[in-house]
């Protein structure tokens, strides 16, 4: 018997069995003749891939749909155990993943400590062990893996799948972390930018579905995940989204990258820690707490966060006149600051010009695990497409 990787890659070499499953992979459940709808194939070469993908075990019969004269015809619905795939986003403090199945059903999530400090073998190691133990934890066989993708907080460059330093992270220069990771199984593994995953992640399983959305993340650095009519918005090289790095106060104070001025001087947790310890004279606080304080009505904490807060604005002032969004997410620690920074933000913009009647701005539901949930679902994808 053919395993699943196979069967799919099988698939994927005929463009009209592929279309037939993707037609109900996007209508949940379905019937031939709204297949049919869908696409541009003879109801009798429909009814033959569907024979074969519930033979293969992709497909499974579920019931019978309404009739209108004659026979109810019968209702087609994946098989959500035929087929899984993982997710993983690093960023300190925490290594996350989650595994969702065919039916993108999130199964679990897990968390692991790490550090960006880390040597990149170590923190790969801890990757695969992840994998595996979430695979068998829920009994979830790796033949039945079709992929993984990763997180990761720098750029990739495309053509030899390296990872290139960024300032926190100059240890990690040409690393082949791809590789490490996947040369331990059978399936791909794929790595992207983590911004890149978390907007993926929160327009498929946040409470946002919009396909004009901006995300927010703000931890040790500030990225931004971009979609734009309905496709993630990558740019040439790749790594687009790097609003932490935009210009908020020209000539500003110096930044890791070498400019004055960024975004991420001012907003990032660092920056936020460091100017929340300077107004309390206290060194033994930390980001979390300067938010939760924050929002719990602590007048300093108050003026450090606000202080950060009113530079974002002016960052997502421009995000949203470049891309016009439906919606903005805004995950990582900030959530902590509640109505207070979520307020704080929507005033800012509405002074702009930029009130709710136009975009929405929003915290995300997903904590730390948007990332590690968009990339699984990216790697799923990546699963069905068809060959270029």
């Amino acid at each position: 018997m053919l395993k699943v990787r196979e069967l799919i890659e099988r698939m994927r070499e005929n463009e009209a069995k592929l279309s037939v499953f993707n037609a109900i992979r996007c209508l949940g459940t379905g019937t031939v003749s709204q297949i049919e709808e869908r696409v541009r194939l003879s109801r009798p070469t429909i009814l033959k891939y569907v024979g074969e993908l519930v033979n293969e075990g992709f497909l499974i019969e579920k019931g019978q749909g309404k009739s209108s004269g004659g026979r109810p015809p019968k209702l087609l619905s994946l098989n959500p155990s035929a087929a899984f795939s993982i997710g993983i986003d690093f960023g300190a403090p925490n290594l996350t993943v989650a595994l969702i199945d065919l039916g993108k059903r999130v199964l679990d999530r897990a968390m692991i400590p790490t550090r960006l400090e880390d040597p990149p073998s170590a923190v790969a190691s801890r990757m695969v062990d992840a994998i595996r133990e979430i695979a068998s934890g829920n009994g979830v066989p790796l033949e039945r893996i079709v992929g993984a993708a990763v997180g990761v907080p720098c750029f990739i460059e495309r053509e030899t799948q390296l990872l290139k330093p960024i300032p926190r992270l100059p240890h990690w220069e040409d690393v082949p972390l791809k590789a490490m990771v996947e040369r331990n199984f059978d399936f791909p593994v794929f790595t992207e930018v983590g911004p890149h995953l978390m907007v993926l992640g929160e327009r498929e399983f946040g409470e946002e579905k919009a396909d004009n959305m901006l995300y927010i993340h703000v931890r040790e650095g500030i990225g931004m995940g971009i979609f734009v009519d309905g496709r993630l918005v990558k740019g040439w090289r790749e790594d687009a989204g790097e609003i932490g790095h935009t210009i908020v106060s020209p000539g500003g104070p110096r930044c890791i990258c070498g400019r004055r001025g960024c975004l991420e001087v001012f907003s990032s947790e660092p920056a936020i820690l460091k100017r929340g310890r300077e107004l309390m004279r206290r060194d033994d606080i930390t980001a979390l707490d300067l938010f939760r304080m924050a929002e719990e009505g602590e007048e300093v904490a108050r003026a450090g966060v606000g202080e950060a807060v009113d530079y974002l604005v002016i960052a997502l002032v421009n995000a949203i006149e470049l891309f016009d969004p439906e919606v903005v997410v805004l995950g990582g620690n900030i959530v902590e600051g509640g109505d207070f920074v979520l307020e704080r933000i929507r005033r800012g913009l509405e002074e702009h010009g930029i009130g709710e009647d136009r975009v929405r701005v929003r915290f995300s539901k997903l904590g730390i695990y948007a990332g590690a949930l968009g990339a699984a679902n990216f790697a799923l994808e990546k699963a069905f497409e068809p060959p270029c």
